[in-house]
């Protein structure tokens, strides 16, 4: 997996309906002129010989509509044609390459939610092996800021790749225990310690400035419904929240803490291998960095009591919240197939993994 760290810094703040006037983007286009269009999204850093064609095309770079000329054209038809040559001899075979590049420009990807889930679109027509153009890449922030998470099928990936995925959405950096962002987890008879990824959590909501979004790519997975991940929309939770359980949580804040574990010790800190660090505390309602949206952002992982109450009253209150935020309606089961990636915003949803049902036998490779 990779987890991209989101700042706090207004630069990096993905906003949906204007994502790059705000997003550090590595192209100056994006930084000067904001985003509207395939053809304002392209100026002098274009990297996809199309959509650099069509800014010559149509001459605008700006956020007014495209005002097309036969002159335009012309210069368009001559430019595309010598760019597609530079691109094919520098780049991959003909015609392979002309053809994914075309789709990528002209053909944006297919984005189809979830059917009967609050959660979740899968992405399809988009090659993640390829340099995405950059208004292919803002299409899909703003799907994760839409559906709180993307399924990608059938992607044959490097581990490259992966790390390049990721940095469409944050800057990867390395996960709790690892020393790269790209981290890899298999999984074959594991012990039957469970562990804060057996729980229901969102990644590093334990540190005093928790992560964005996570990938996961499923290198080798067993057939079947086993090592299933299961996800909750705590943002959808939220919005039905009932006025009398609002009235209760309001204000309050909520104690995070790795060591916590849903409550079960982990043999590393309770003989003393490993010292706790201090519990860090982050509001129960809490606006999601990506997109704005208010989130209920606690977990029976990492949250160890609500601060201020009496311990009894904070159980109680954690009770009613768990209840109402993993409702069936707010679910989705993951059934992962060889080749998948998955993308999901931790301020919106929570996860939990079922690597504990393996069979013994069977081997689980993730990266």
């Amino acid at each position: 997996s990779v987890h991209a760290f989101l700042p706090t810094s207004p630069r990096l703040t993905l906003d949906v309906g204007h994502c790059g006037r705000q997003r550090r983007w590595r192209h100056s286009a994006f930084r000067k002129f904001g985003w509207t269009s395939a053809v304002s999204a392209v100026h002098k850093d274009a990297t996809s010989f199309p959509s650099l064609a069509l800014a010559c095309w149509t001459g605008d770079y700006g956020n007014e509509p495209p005002e097309l000329s036969l002159a335009g054209i012309a210069i368009c038809g001559s430019f595309f044609f010598v760019s597609l040559l530079a691109w094919v001899r520098g780049r991959r075979s003909w015609p392979a390459a002309v053809l994914s590049q075309l789709r990528e420009a002209f053909v944006p990807p297919s984005i189809t939610p979830f059917e009967g889930s609050c959660l979740g679109a899968e992405v399809s027509g988009v090659n993640l092996r390829d340099e995405l153009p950059l208004h292919i890449a803002t299409l899909l922030q703003s799907a994760l800021c839409e559906h709180g998470m993307l399924v990608f099928r059938r992607q044959e990936l490097r581990q490259t790749d992966v790390l390049r995925c990721a940095s469409l959405f944050g800057e990867p950096v390395p996960a709790k225990g690892q020393t790269v962002a790209l981290g890899i987890y298999r999984v074959k008879a594991r012990d039957r310690q469970p562990r804060g990824q057996d729980f229901w959590h969102s990644d590093n909501s334990y540190l005093p400035r928790p992560g964005g979004p996570t990938l996961l790519y499923a290198v080798d997975v067993p057939p079947g419904p086993h090592g299933d991940t299961l996800f909750a929309d705590a943002a959808a939770a939220a919005g039905e929240l009932p006025e009398a359980l609002r009235d209760r949580v309001e204000g309050c804040c909520a104690a995070h803490n790795i060591a916590h574990n849903g409550g079960v010790p982990l043999p590393e800190f309770s003989n003393g291998q490993q010292a706790e660090a201090p519990d860090v505390l982050h509001p129960v309602l809490r606006q999601n960095p990506l997109g704005g949206r208010e989130a209920l952002f606690i977990s029976p992982s990492y949250v160890r009591h609500i601060e201020g109450l009496k311990p009894r009253d904070s159980s109680a209150l954690l009770h009613d919240l768990y209840s109402h935020m993993l409702h069936p309606r707010y679910l989705y089961r993951h059934q992962w197939q060889n080749c998948d990636l998955v993308v999901w915003d931790n301020g919106r949803l929570l996860h939990k993994a079922t690597t504990l049902e393996l069979p013994a036998e069977a081997e689980r490779i993730m990266w």
